[in-house]
């Protein structure tokens, strides 16, 4: 298996220590996506936690901040592309960070972003939490939204097909996306798949006899899942079994269709498989 580009998620970048980064970074590219970043930071201020919650933050320095995948999404559509989430927004706030003792000095300091416009720390962390809680809820809609799917009998999740239709069907609903030719859809359908899947393998859990509520968490893991493509070759580390679990369900559901011809060059490790 091809470990020389790990995609750490926030489970894995919390519990793997400094030393152990700079380690693997000797024989791998690590990555990290920025919604880790925010993640972390949105708890900076949290009672007590401010050198704890700095220290994970630091360790950026050893990983590589991708891209926001949702503006290379909107990019392909048309869309909108969202502004002020770029990687240099992330490194500019970590030597603001690095330089700051505690929370009230990072707070009080600014940051440019790549249009050269002065943002206040402070805002930025409000804006990422007021994000942060508004986007969960509505992915938890959108996760009971398509248990009522199943339970409707709208779609049948029995088959490998079955699911990656779902998952299918998930993506083309993508934040209002415009009407698009065969060609484009396919690309689509391709770019979003391990999102989409995420989403349906999640629903599938949740409409279980005796399941829990759904976790407004799931939305972290299904960002991080917009990072990847069967041919990306991430190999992408957790310590997050449901994550886990998801990914590893959709690359089967994949395989299975295509057969020896699979195009998956993608991979799911714990942590301590590493």
């Amino acid at each position: 298996m091809d470990q020389s580009r790990l995609l750490l998620d926030t489970s894995a970048f919390r519990a793997l220590p400094g030393t152990r980064l700079a380690k693997l970074g000797q024989s791998a590219k690590l990555y990290v996506s920025p919604f880790c970043f925010w993640e972390l930071l949105t708890h900076l201020g949290d009672a007590g936690e401010f050198g704890r919650i700095r220290g994970n933050l630091m360790k950026h320095h050893y990983v590589e901040v991708l891209d926001n995948p949702v503006s290379s999404i909107h990019a392909m559509l048309g869309m909108p592309v969202p502004s002020g989430t770029e990687p240099s927004i992330i490194y500019a706030a970590l030597a603001a960070l690095r330089d700051s003792s505690s929370i009230d000095e990072f707070y009080t300091k600014q940051i440019q972003d790549d249009s050269g416009n002065a943002r206040q720390i402070a805002d930025c962390v409000q804006r990422a939490r007021e994000v942060l809680d508004r986007e969960e809820v509505r992915f938890t809609e959108f996760v009971s939204n398509v248990m009522s799917a199943i339970h409707t009998g709208s779609h049948s999740l029995v088959t490998p097909a079955d699911r990656v239709r779902a998952a299918d069907s998930v993506s083309l609903g993508w934040g209002g996306s415009p009407p698009l030719s065969a060609f484009d859809e396919r690309q689509l359908l391709d770019r979003l798949y391990f999102y989409s899947a995420y989403v349906v393998q999640r629903a599938i859990a949740y409409s279980a006899p005796n399941a829990r509520a759904i976790d407004g968490n799931d939305y972290e893991d299904a960002r991080l899942c917009l990072h990847l493509e069967a041919r990306s070759g991430f190999t992408v580390v957790t310590e997050d079994k449901r994550l886990r679990s998801s990914v590893v369900n959709a690359i089967g559901d994949i395989e299975f269709l295509h057969g020896l011809g699979s195009p998956v060059s993608l991979a799911v490790l714990d942590v301590s498989e590493l």
